[in-house]
């Protein structure tokens, strides 16, 4: 096995950081996601219609600039608003397919400290297997510490992780995080962690999982095994 996850017994207070890490960042991040874009359009829609409409609507193309000139300067929270949709809408548009490609993995995000306590409290651990040391054995080491498994990195390799148990939280942390270092234990190889669709379609979840390296499963693993 590649990868494995122990589970140890209770402890309260850590128990209780690593639920909110682990709720938050897993199980509700998508209604989250939704939650947050979806009311940034009530807020802007609401707040345009109320600041031009009442008490009266205006009357001509004039008035209505004055109004809406006056709207955003009284109220910047809209304007903030406005450029945060704008933003995501330009950057939907110039990311469109990506998560068939191999998506945008953020050093950044992979790397967060909340993945590591998540990886502690478990633990959660990677674990190279006797056929992968035996291949790494052969390799000449310039440079790479000893914990390095040295793989050619000309191929794609297939990891499956079944069953992966709640959430794959073990193979998240291990493949879509650095929590367990996987970049220092496999110098050379990028990953990405394969997942359904409807993953992918929720907006801002969006952008937080292609950040991890996700891609939908079906596209992704049969342009990588062509």
């Amino acid at each position: 096995m590649l990868s494995r996850s122990f589970t140890t017994g209770l402890r309260i207070p850590h128990f209780l950081l690593v639920g909110l890490i682990w709720t938050c960042n897993i199980l509700l991040a998508g209604l989250i996601c939704s939650l947050i874009y979806y009311s940034a359009w009530a807020y802007l829609l609401i707040g345009l219609v109320r600041g031009l409409a009442y008490p009266d609507p205006p009357q001509d193309l004039v008035a209505f600039i004055t109004r809406l000139f006056d709207c955003c300067l009284h109220r910047p929270g809209l304007v903030l608003t406005a450029l945060f949709l704008v933003w995501h809408t330009i950057h939907l548009q110039r990311t469109w397919g990506l998560e068939e490609r191999g998506g945008m993995a953020s050093t950044i995000l992979q790397r967060l400290p909340n993945w590591v306590i998540l990886a502690k409290y478990f633990p959660i651990r990677l674990v190279a297997s006797d056929e992968l040391l035996a291949i790494s054995a052969t390799k000449p080491r310039p440079g790479h510490g000893e914990r390095a498994v040295l793989l050619p990195n000309d191929r794609n390799y297939l990891v499956g992780c079944h069953p992966h148990g709640i959430l794959a939280t073990g193979s998240f942390i291990n493949f879509a995080t650095d929590a367990t270092d996987f970049d220092s234990m496999f110098p050379g190889l990028s990953r990405h962690v394969v997942t359904l669709k409807f993953n992918l379609s929720v907006m801002l979840q969006r952008e937080y999982l292609l950040g991890l390296g996700k891609n939908i499963c079906r596209t992704f693993i049969a342009s990588a095994t062509d």
